[in-house]
């Protein structure tokens, strides 16, 4: 992961809404079936992510999404 971090307002809403499903787990088809997109449209917003957040790994993805409290874990 990058060492500084990456404020999450790089990321669009859309690319917000696509890395909070991601972290919590979702296909690819069901964050598709969830915003009403397509399936490509959904790996090209986790592209663009993973190219902003300069990360590789769904795992640093997650840990992204704790940190910047997109996503809460109990």
């Amino acid at each position: 992961m990058h060492d500084r971090p990456v404020p999450a307002t790089l990321l669009t809403v859309r690319e917000l809404e696509v890395t909070r499903l991601i972290a919590l787990g979702q296909s690819t088809g069901e964050i598709a079936s969830l915003l009403g997109i397509r399936p490509r449209t959904v790996s090209t917003h986790r592209a663009h992510v993973f190219h902003k957040l300069h990360i590789r790994r769904v795992a640093e993805l997650v840990h992204y999404a704790v940190r910047e409290q997109i996503i809460q874990l109990d």
